[in-house]
């Protein structure tokens, strides 16, 4: 017999024709385990995430009890999830076409935000009082 897949965070995962059966037999128990899921993904997310998760969980879940079938909640969060790539799309177009942006050197996979300035030339502003700065 096969092993139930592994997620990143080490719990098991449910074969698909067993979350069928619940879903049929018994329906509360998929929900149980769907949130069980759900809550160890974001508690093992890096601490700076896990709050932008929840809300994000959140909104999933009032569109989820808003809708009054499990279509047009698919519908709706699939909306939301386009609505959210369109945005991060025109943000990114913008700053290519800003010419700002230059090309990441950090090695793929690095999501770590650094800050690359190591100097910078400051710029004495006369004092309009004519008193000195110092």
């Amino acid at each position: 017999m096969e092993k139930p897949p592994v997620t990143p965070h080490g719990s098991s995962l449910l074969p698909f024709d067993e979350l069928v059966v619940m879903a049929q037999s018994d329906p509360d128990s998929l929900e149980h385990y769907r949130q069980q899921q759900i809550n160890n993904l974001i508690d093992n997310a890096p601490e700076y995430l896990k709050q932008r998760l929840r809300g994000l969980q959140f909104q999933i879940d009032a569109q989820r009890q808003l809708h009054h079938n499990p279509l047009g909640a698919c519908i709706k969060i699939s909306q939301m999830m386009h609505d959210s790539f369109a945005e991060l799309n025109s943000l990114l177009n913008d700053l290519n076409s800003s010419g700002i942006h230059q090309p990441s050197k950090r090695p793929p996979g690095s999501n770590t935000i650094t800050n690359t300035i190591t100097t910078a030339t400051v710029v004495d502003f006369p004092n309009p009082r004519g008193n000195p700065t110092t």
